[in-house]
């Protein structure tokens, strides 16, 4: 069944939707602005201009009108409608009475379809591409900011829509900063190099991280690189439906507490991705927990560091299968030495 059938069974009463990433999920459209009102007989999807002639064709959209005609009780999505747009639909339509309705969309959006998980595979196999073009580029001098830009060509080149994010490629001790951004820094020998990029095919992002040496390793790096490896294994090999969120999170952050950096271990151990880089379930360890579900897509990605030396990160995405999960960005993960 479509996200689309699923949400009109499940309505008791009509929905109307403003949020362009849950239009574009409903209707398997492209839109940075639309409106929809959906009920359980009903769809209607209102479109301005600029997009109604393209998607003229789908059987229930319509040119959107001066005044939309709402019936008598509608709902909203409270994830997403602001009190402020609330008091002005309030204004606007006095007659109809607003209802907050929880997370229909995002509640739908968890699991994913064959069709997201045929985007999502072909957003990992791209990315994946990506790390090994990256790695054939790392010679002494060349800037953090020179791998970024040629990146981004090589994924349009390949048919990718844009970064998922802006990427994270951090030479030497600025691999401590978990969400550095590329910057003028040049590439020298002993340098940890970490690698933390994604692109966008059909709508739907990919995310991976690896960390390499160029040169011989720094004895304490090469320590840190080993328990994270491990960390993301333990992890990975826990990945199955029914398991929490905060237990999987715990799994990694056991071994690296156990391993006298529980403290450098800074941020969860994982999200979901999908039309959203980051979007439900937040693996981390503590409330609100989430139930891990087959066929939902989330990161595993732990990491420690040590500031003013650096950090090591290890991150793949995979769709979660009734025994384990899909790995999406299935490159090596062992510890890897550029000759310098």
């Amino acid at each position: 069944m479509k996200p689309l059938e699923q949400l009109q069974k499940s309505l008791k009463i009509p929905l109307f939707i403003e949020e362009p990433q849950s239009i574009n999920y409903l209707f398997d459209i492209n839109v940075s602005a639309g409106s929809a009102l959906i009920s359980s007989n009903e769809v209607k999807l209102y479109l301005d201009p600029r997009y109604f002639e393209f998607y003229r064709h789908l059987p229930f959209v319509e040119l959107l009108p001066e005044q939309i005609p709402f019936p008598e009780v509608v709902g909203v999505d409270s994830s997403f409608t602001t009190l402020d747009r609330l008091a002005s639909l309030k204004k606007l339509h006095p007659q109809t009475v607003w209802e907050g309705l929880s997370k229909p969309i995002e509640t739908l959006r968890l699991i994913k379809t064959e069709e997201e998980k045929r985007k999502l595979r072909k957003a990992g196999a791209l990315n994946s591409l990506g790390h090994d073009f990256l790695l054939s580029l790392l010679k002494e001098g060349v800037e953090e900011s020179e791998l970024a830009r040629k990146l981004h060509l090589f994924f349009i080149e390949k048919g990718g829509e844009a970064f998922s994010f802006e990427p994270i490629i951090a030479f030497g001790a600025s691999s401590a900063i978990p969400h550095y951004r590329a910057g003028s820094s040049k590439l020298k020998k002993g340098d940890l190099v970490l690698l933390d990029h994604g692109v966008k095919v059909d709508g739907y992002h990919s995310d991976m991280t690896r960390t390499v040496f160029f040169g011989a390793p720094h004895a304490e790096l090469e320590k840190i690189y080993h328990i994270v490896q491990q960390a993301q294994e333990k992890a990975l090999a826990a990945v199955k439906p029914k398991i929490s969120s905060i237990d999987l999170d715990n799994v990694a952050r056991s071994l690296i507490n156990e391993a006298g950096y529980g403290a450098q271990f800074v941020h969860s151990l994982g999200h979901g991705i999908g039309l959203d880089i980051h979007e439900n379930p937040f693996l981390r360890n503590r409330e609100p927990s989430a139930l891990i579900k087959e066929n939902m897509a989330i990161t595993i990605e732990p990491g420690i560091y040590i500031p003013n030396l650096g950090g090591v990160r290890i991150e793949d995405a995979v769709i979660v299968t009734a025994e384990g999960y899909e790995d999406l960005t299935n490159r090596s993960k062992s510890l890897k030495v550029i000759p310098c």
